[in-house]
């Protein structure tokens, strides 16, 4: 039984045993079917609870209510709603791939530190591979843009991904939802709150999703883009008038065969491919198909924490946050990007994480002419990797086809120790005046060790036996001795704020912020000769913003917007080196430097309106100009002027939402989202990236729910014009010097239903 099965069984019996096994219906009030305000937003961009309106911070928002409109599943299913974000689905759990603002946090290497964090409850998730969570009793999912380092960390040149769960409460009540879609797209979510006595209460989350492929593999016969995944949530709340301790324990798991790696122009071997482009890269003749070998997936997540908070006056609170994470990627994808076994090149990434963080903070009462939140930070993070790859050589001396592989193995082991003391003072220099300043010093140390070794596979058995090929004792890479290594880094992240309100419900702001992130070790294959040095120094970003946030006619209407100019120094970057396997044949790694000054300028903007009772209109646009100021990659080639891989000149998403009341009390709700995406430069490298059209997708809902809200029933559709568009593209140097291409998803569509029980 798979782990996402058992998942499923676990939730099954959790509902058995819930207090909400006999049905009774919500018995909270009916509520207003029609909008004649916009709510207020909270987030806690400050790690405390405040407006979005009164944070001067570009920060973006996704509630609740929008991922159950649009049945959003996973966090990568908000690349089109968050503005200057990108994280596309498709790719191997290992190399999950973000970009914030132009700034890239995708890695494979073990040494090499993600410049964007990603944190759930105040919990740090670690590296890429751990990012895209499954969405389950989610109360919102903030994108904090630009250097947070003052409160969140040193790694976090380049913005946070904040999700925030829903906790226990002292109410009696329960859902079950149900979603079918097209695809075979099946999805289960439950969720229990209990209270155990007046002081202590209990929360049980779950949920289940499935999906069959939506691209076809014509080798295999296995269609790939599928899922099987499944969450697990337990909480404990204890709260009495000064004190709350929140223990948290939640597991997560999934599979699935890989949709990546379509041709789209006949490779140089000469092997058969998909048919190519005509012209252009949206306008593919034969759409989500494969011809290779299979590439597929699975992860498991273990996740503990422990949250204390306790009020030691009515002006102070001490905050405990402990966080523990074990997580484990094994991954397996077609390096060559074709059927034909007798030029096979495959690779595996197995992937274990483990994370240990504790944070400690003082907080003063806001609501105070001076207030201040001071702290310090603990972090322990321990990553081993071991990648093979594996080439099957074209010659019929070595025997027949399966008999013999040559391949690399490679194990990459990093410990990282972090301390850091950090603190943030405001003070109201007049009423409606505020200076805010925020400093952090951050002490790492790195502990590196790499091993890389050529070996024999005979019927895929590892025989033990290194090459005697090569001037080095390698054909494809140097045999040379493990590499065991340190480093340490001090590091200072710095933000000053001044506010100005300019009304109740209008401020504008200037921004500062220092962002830092520590060096690393390329513990990826390196060619020959190897390189005496295996570090990269640190990096640092200058970031400049100019803002406003403004509420309008009785907060019928928003409009937030933040230009920004940010220079980095030192940007890590990483650069292809090529191998060559044998004659004719050429493989590649990555070395990453410190090679680049990088300058990026552009802004975010987001609008909300209520014309009518009723209706909300939204808007939000994002822009993100960024280029290599000095940049010389390691062939001579200099880059100097052009622009990042990956972002689009710009990103819109227009949305609608209407709801009435259409009799006894019934509400219906109907709304639409148009998300758009400008041309874009995509390869694996900047030096092969290629101009790539931009696309618009757009999404549709309608739901229907009873005057007590016991209920609702939705239908959605995800882009119901099938949009054709490209997520990810190889550009010319994958194994056969081929062009691959990944696509977003088609059509979707599906009706979901949700019941509520008790007091909700």
């Amino acid at each position: 039984m798979s782990q996402a099965k058992k998942i499923a069984a676990i939730l099954l019996c959790s509902a058995a045993l819930t207090p909400f096994a006999t049905p009774a219906f919500a018995q909270s009030e009916p509520r207003a079917p029609q909008a004649t305000a916009l709510d207020d937003v909270i987030v806690t961009a400050r790690k405390r609870e405040e407006s979005l309106q009164d944070v001067p911070v570009s920060v973006a928002t996704v509630s609740e209510q929008v991922i159950n409109n649009y049945a959003l599943t996973s966090l990568s299913d908000l690349t089109n709603k968050l503005p200057n974000f990108v994280m596309p689905a498709g790719s191997p759990t290992s190399l999950t791939d973000v970009s914030v603002r132009g700034v890239n946090a995708g890695v494979r290497n073990a040494g090499f530190s993600s410049s964007i964090s990603n944190y759930v409850d105040g919990i740090f998730q670690g590296r890429p591979a751990n990012f895209n969570q499954i969405l389950n009793d989610i109360d919102r999912v903030e994108l904090l843009l630009g250097p947070q380092g003052t409160l969140f960390g040193n790694n976090t040149i380049a913005g946070v991904i904040n999700i925030i769960t829903a906790r226990p409460t002292q109410d009696a009540n329960g859902y079950v939802q149900q979603s079918i879609g097209n695809y075979g797209f099946h999805e289960t979510k439950i969720g229990g709150n209990a209270p155990i006595t007046d002081t202590l209460s209990t929360r049980l989350t779950g949920a289940y999703q499935s999906r069959d492929g939506y691209v076809q593999n014509l080798f295999t016969g296995n269609d790939a883009g599928n899922f099987e995944r499944g969450a697990v949530r337990w909480q404990l709340l204890n709260k009495t008038d000064n004190t709350s301790i929140l223990f948290t324990a939640g597991f997560q798991s999934g599979s699935g065969r890989l949709a990546i790696g379509e041709y789209i122009e006949q490779g140089s071997s000469g092997l058969p491919a998909t048919p190519p482009f005509n012209s252009g890269f949206n306008a593919a003749p034969e759409p989500f198909r494969l011809l290779q070998d299979p590439s597929t997936t699975d992860y498991k997540r273990l996740d503990l924490s422990l949250h204390i908070e306790h009020e030691i006056s009515p002006s102070l609170t001490l905050f405990a946050i402990s966080g523990y994470k074990d997580s484990e990627t094994d991954d397996l994808f077609d390096g060559d990007g074709a059927a034909d076994q007798r030029l096979r090149n495959d690779i595996t990434n197995l992937e274990n994480q483990k994370i240990f963080s504790q944070e400690i903070r003082l907080e003063s009462d806001a609501s105070q002419r001076f207030n201040y939140v001071v702290g310090a930070y603990y972090l322990n993070d321990k990553v081993d990797l071991v990648r093979s790859f594996f080439y099957r050589p074209p010659f019929s001396v070595l025997g027949p086809l399966g008999a013999l592989d040559l391949g690399i193995d490679t194990v990459s082991q990093l410990e990282t120790s972090s301390y850091a003391a950090f603190g943030n003072i405001q003070y109201d220099i007049l009423p409606n005046l505020e200076l805010s300043v925020g400093m952090r010093y951050s002490a790492e140390q790195m502990d590196a060790f790499f091993s890389q070794k050529e070996v024999f596979r005979a019927l895929g058995q590892r025989t033990n036996q290194v090459l005697p090929l090569g001037p080095v004792g390698g054909l494809l890479i140097s045999n040379g001795p493990d590499y065991i290594d340190d480093r340490s880094d001090e590091l200072y992240s710095g933000t000053a704020t001044l506010t100005y309100h300019v009304t109740d419900n209008k401020m504008i702001y200037g921004r500062y912020a220092r962002g830092t992130k520590s060096g690393g070790f390329n513990l990826e294959p390196l060619p020959n000769p190897l390189p005496t040095d295996r570090s990269f120094g640190r990096e640092t970003l200058d970031n400049y913003e100019l803002g406003a946030k403004t509420q309008w006619w009785d907060n019928r209407f928003r409009f937030n917007i933040t230009a920004f100019f940010q220079q980095y120094h030192d940007l890590q970057r990483a650069d292809v080196i090529p191998i060559v396997i044998a004659p004719g044949v050429t493989g590649f790694t990555r070395v990453i430097r410190n090679a680049a000054e990088v300058e990026i300028k552009g802004l975010e903007a987001s609008a909300e309106l209520v014309p009518i009772d009723g209706l909300t209109l939204s808007a939000a646009y994002g822009q993100a100009d960024a280029v290599f100021f000095d940049y010389t990659i390691l062939s001579g080639v200099d880059l100097t002027g052009t622009k990042l891989t990956g972002v689009p000149k710009w990103n819109a998403t227009l949305a609608a939402d209407y709801v009435r009341e259409i009799g006894q009390g019934y509400s219906l709700s109907i709304g639409a989202s148009a998300e758009l995406r400008g041309e874009r430069a995509l390869g694996s490298t900047d030096a092969v990236a290629v101009g790539v059209a931009g696309y618009h997708v757009i999404n549709t809902y309608l739901s229907i729910s009873p005057p007590d809200g016991g209920w609702s029933l939705n239908f959605w559709a995800n882009n119901i014009t099938d949009e054709l568009y490209v997520t990810a593209r190889g550009a010319a140097n994958d194994f056969f010097n081929a062009d691959l291409v990944g696509f977003g998803l088609p059509r979707t569509f599906g009706a979901t239903v949700r019941v509520k029980f008790g007091a909700y």
